[in-house]
């Protein structure tokens, strides 16, 4: 083979190559920022695209920041690519050591989610993005953590909800949107405080249950008292109810005792009225016996 057909040949590939790099493919969720002569040229989105050899280039985008794995390791995340993902995100980054506002350290463990919105503002505004957003997220921490009391972060951690949208009023002006923020765990900076914490939280449940007993025992007496007075008044209605129909059974033997001697009297006078004097003399005796009986 001679030298002209080797340079032929190795030119040609080379010129093979350079088209085939000059067709791009994007997929969904992704999208690339083609700049023509060092500017902004197109956003290519998810499809077959072709670009122009040596004239048009991808803005390649640069990460590198530290990232905490699923093992609980603190790795170190580099990476430079053509390729915006437009995905949500999510960053576990290692616990941010914070100060209360009763002057308490605490570490402060979070992950946050986010995507990118505008891929043309975000590759030209920012550098390192998930650097940027891990220092701004710590800004914020800090600053919530130093207006609310260690108690009330370790017992509801829902007072730092408001970092999320701190955080993403932040980082709007760079493309970039923050989905959510979410606080894992609120720890004490250290062992002592946390001891002291732990202490004062048995102090404070021996107190809860100190008043739940009073409270109880509260409840028990009034109950008990409650079912006497009920008991004294049950007797004294049962009582009052057998006065009255004692009463009432008098009065019934009265009121039949006087129907009886008015209808005794009636016969004795329609039969002395009507018979003999012996007659009436008999009727007369029968009354008195019914009567005095």
């Amino acid at each position: 083979m001679s030298a002209g057909l080797f340079v032929f040949l190795v030119i040609l590939v080379i010129f093979i190559i350079i088209i085939l790099r000059s067709f791009r493919t994007i997929h969904e969720k992704e999208v690339m920022v083609i700049q023509r002569f060092g500017k902004y040229h197109t956003t290519l989105t998810p499809g077959f695209h072709f670009i122009v050899p040596f004239i048009d280039r991808p803005k390649k985008n640069f990460e590198r920041y530290f990232e905490i794995d699923a093992h609980g390791n603190i790795n170190l995340i580099s990476r430079r690519s053509e390729i915006i993902s437009t995905q949500s995100q999510v960053l576990d980054f290692p616990k941010t050591h914070c100060i209360s506002l009763d002057n308490a350290l605490l570490k402060i463990d979070a992950i946050v989610s986010y995507r990118t919105v505008n891929p043309k503002q975000m590759v030209y505004s920012v550098t390192n993005l998930p650097f940027l957003i891990s220092k701004l997220l710590q800004a914020q921490m800090r600053n919530v953590a130093g207006s609310l009391e260690i108690d009330r972060m370790i017992e509801e951690s829902s007072g730092l909800n408001i970092i999320g949208s701190l955080l993403d009023q932040e980082v709007s002006r760079w493309g970039v949107k923050i989905d959510f923020v979410k606080v894992q765990a609120v720890e004490p900076g250290t062992p002592e405080m946390a001891r002291d914490l732990a202490m004062k939280k048995d102090a404070e449940l021996k107190n809860k249950q100190v008043l739940i007993d009073a409270k109880a025992h509260k409840k028990e007496v009034s109950t008990r008292s409650e079912g006497v007075r009920d008991a004294m008044v049950r007797t004294a209605e049962g009582q009052v109810a057998e006065m009255v129909a004692q009463a009432r059974g008098q009065a019934q033997s009265i009121v039949n005792q006087a129907t009886a001697e008015a209808k005794a009297i009636g016969h004795l006078g329609r039969a002395m009225a009507s018979g003999t004097d012996a007659e009436g003399a008999d009727v007369a005796a029968y009354y008195l016996r019914t009567n005095t009986s």
